[in-house]
Formats: structure tokens, C-alpha cells, sequence
């Protein structure tokens, strides 16, 4: 895993280049490959996905100023937005929807979220490739952002947060698949997944 340890050395060298500070949280998500539940996953049936070696990582640091600032190793503008500004974004900004639609989500699931911050994303996922970069950036800021707030729900609760995040503000109308062969298992179970729809 050496390239994993690299590419959160790379984080912490562009989190200070941005914010001058270092994060005080990382957290980290793998894309990853199906077997069977392109269509399967939002029509009820069973899935089968593999977790890979390739993923996207979040850099997070609390602030007190209420504010929320952006970024990202793929587009280089720095978004500030306010704590209480929860509409999606389009253009240049729009994978902020991500991170923001988990922000959302949270509350749904008698969660608290992180007032102001920082965040920086870095990605070794080829964007479009199939891979699930989007649940793998909103389990990634998931993770985060419970940190950052002192909770810790169980994991299939954190999956949940992600699927509810890209069905109800990303405005896709996916399944479980993605989110469910990222994030339901710890690190040292097999990597790959059989799911029942229903169950998560």
C-alpha cells in the first residue's frame, strides 16, 4: 500500500498549499468494480461488487468561522460556501454536490454534521471510468465529517448516508451497489461483496 501512503503525503503537502494549515482529519474511500448489478441494485435484486486498490481521500479540518471551503486535486478553484448554503452547484462546482448532498444527508439519520471547514479531495480514480468515484468521494467525506462532529454510526449506517446523498441531492437514482461494496466491511474482510438489495 505504498502508493496509498504517498497519496496521503500528497494530500497533507496540498492541503497546506491551499489552507496553510494541516488537516486534522483524513479519511479514505476505494473505487470499485461490479460483477453483476449495473441494473440489478435499484430494481431490487442482488449485486455483486469487488472493492480496489484505487480510491479518493479527504483532507478535513474544523473552523470556527461557520465557513465551508473546498477544494479539490481535480479542479483548481477554491469554493467558499456558508453553513447554511445547501443548494447544488453546477458548472466548474458541481462535485461539490457531492460532499454537500452528504451534508444533507446526515441530519435524515439523527446525525450531526461539522459547522465550518476545510476539506481537500485527492483522487487516483480516473473520473467516468466506472470505477465509482462518486461513492467513493461521498463515503470518503462521510467518514470525515462524523469525525469531525464526534459521531459513529455503525457503517451500513454511513453507506445509507451515501446512497441517500446521491438519490435525493445529486438527483441520481442509483442502488446500493456503489456504496455498498465500499463501505460496508472493515478493511481486513474479503473484498469482494455479494448483496441483497434489501438488506442495507
Amino acid at each position: 500500500m505504498v502508493f496509498i501512503l504517498r497519496m496521503k503525503s500528497a494530500l497533507h503537502e496540498k492541503f497546506r498549499a491551499i489552507f496553510g494549515r494541516e488537516p486534522e482529519i483524513m479519511a479514505r474511500a476505494p473505487g470499485r468494480i461490479e460483477f453483476i448489478g449495473n441494473h440489478t441494485d435499484y430494481n431490487g435484486g442482488t449485486v455483486l461488487g469487488a472493492a480496489i486498490d484505487r480510491g479518493i481521500c479527504v483532507g478535513l479540518a474544523r473552523s470556527p468561522n461557520g465557513q465551508r471551503r473546498f477544494a479539490s486535486d481535480q479542479r483548481g478553484q477554491l469554493v467558499t460556501l456558508t453553513a447554511d448554503r445547501m443548494e447544488k452547484l453546477s458548472g466548474a462546482r458541481n462535485w461539490i454536490n457531492y460532499p454537500l448532498g452528504v451534508l444533507a444527508a446526515l441530519p435524515a439519520f439523527g446525525l450531526r454534521a461539522p459547522a465550518g471547514f476545510d476539506y481537500f479531495a485527492q483522487s487516483d480514480l480516473p473520473v467516468g471510468a466506472g470505477l465509482s468515484s462518486s461513492a467513493a468521494i461521498e463515503l470518503a467525506s462521510a467518514l470525515a465529517f462524523l469525525e469531525a462532529a464526534g459521531e459513529n454510526p455503525p457503517r451500513e449506517t454511513v453507506v445509507k448516508v451515501g446512497r441517500h446523498a446521491e438519490n435525493n441531492f445529486v438527483g441520481v437514482p442509483c442502488g446500493i451497489l456503489d456504496q455498498g461494496s465500499l463501505g460496508v466491511w472493515p478493511e481486513k474482510s474479503p473484498r469482494v461483496y455479494r448483496l441483497s438489495w434489501a438488506s442495507v
